[in-house]
């Protein structure tokens, strides 16, 4: 194989991985996630409306767990979990290089661990930087 085809041969599998690692979206900060809602969140839940706004409950394990709804195919990804003292924030981020459902639908991402003390209120800021206070529950 010559110089140039080498070369070229580098250059397409280059181009291959950029273009393969910009289709993945944002990458989680969470240690873990799952479709759906922990069962001792449901507990918290304003029944007269649609769910939409996030929840953070933290679990007798000291694990933080966030709750979001969005589109199925597209879910709301925590993309930063900034604490200090007795205040949490989390930034939501958003794959969009695939089409979104118009579904609403949770997913949950679990964050072992979770920084001490607990806060009454965290901090959510969604994709479009606005931000909204919720409690945070948990035993």
């Amino acid at each position: 194989m010559g110089s140039y085809a080498r070369t070229a041969t580098a250059a397409a599998v280059w181009v291959l991985a950029a273009s393969l690692s910009a289709c993945a979206g944002p990458a989680s900060v969470a240690d873990s996630e799952y479709a759906g809602v922990p069962p001792e969140v449901r507990d918290h839940w304003d029944t007269s409306r649609p769910q939409a706004e996030p929840v953070v409950f933290v679990d007798e394990n000291g694990s933080a767990h966030l709750v979001t709804w969005g589109s199925s195919s597209c879910p709301l990804i925590p993309t930063e979990f900034d604490f200090d003292d007795d205040e949490w924030e989390f930034a939501l981020g958003q794959d969009q290089t695939q089409p979104c459902t118009d579904d609403l639908a949770p997913m949950t991402y679990v964050f072992d661990d979770a920084p001490e003390p607990t806060p009454e209120i965290a901090t959510v800021r969604d994709v479009r930087g606005e931000r909204v206070q919720v409690d945070v529950v948990g035993p």
